[in-house]
């Protein structure tokens, strides 16, 4: 289980959409309920995070976003791209 250096739920920081954890999720090649184990969470919860359409984001919702983000970029050497006015949000491997 990933545990967090930092405090949680910083409204400032981003955190993946349910797309972008799917795609993180698809390209490690791991199913709902590793992803679920190496978070510390139930496989239900990442299932409605990936399919989550509203907008506004609660603060425990954030928090598990925040672990999967890290676990993704801290374990899987992976590197959320969010959305600007340059690019559309995407998930790669950093490299090396």
């Amino acid at each position: 289980m990933l545990t967090l250096m930092k405090p949680l739920a910083d409204a400032q920081e981003e955190v993946p959409t349910p797309r972008m954890v799917r795609a993180a999720r698809a390209l490690a090649g791991m199913d709902q309920s590793v992803l679920a184990e190496k978070v510390g969470v139930d496989r239900k919860t990442i299932v409605r995070i990936e399919t989550d359409t509203r907008q506004k984001i609660d603060a425990r919702r954030r928090d598990v976003l925040i672990l999967i983000k890290e676990y993704f970029q801290d374990v899987r050497n992976m590197e959320f791209i969010f959305p600007s006015e340059k690019t559309g949000e995407g998930v790669r491997f950093r490299k090396a």
